[in-house]
């Protein structure tokens, strides 16, 4: 059984194991193995991949960072309306 992970901004995130299902009539529950882990797993990929970094990318590892917008655009030397806009797809992330 696969599942595709939601709630964290990417739609390419599918995982193979790791997770149970709990049905309850219509709706189903999903719980993992190991939350921390599959983030930490999540942006170890973003970051070793060749292809740049899409806007929903840059959210999900400023969010995993525990960054604001304003944060992450000082510690690369932007504002953060331009993290803002980076995110929004409004900017090709640099």
């Amino acid at each position: 059984m696969t599942h595709r992970l939601k709630g964290i901004g990417l739609r390419n995130v599918v995982l193979l194991d790791g997770f149970r299902v709990e049905d309850h009539g219509e709706q189903s529950s999903y719980f993992y193995d190991d939350l921390d882990g599959l983030y930490v797993a999540v942006a170890r990929a973003i970051a070793l991949s060749p292809s740049e970094l899409t806007a929903a990318e840059l959210r999900f590892l400023r969010k995993r960072l525990g960054l604001t917008q304003d944060e992450l655009g000082a510690r690369v030397e932007k504002k953060g309306q331009t993290v803002a806009k980076w995110e929004k797809g409004e900017l090709s992330v640099p």
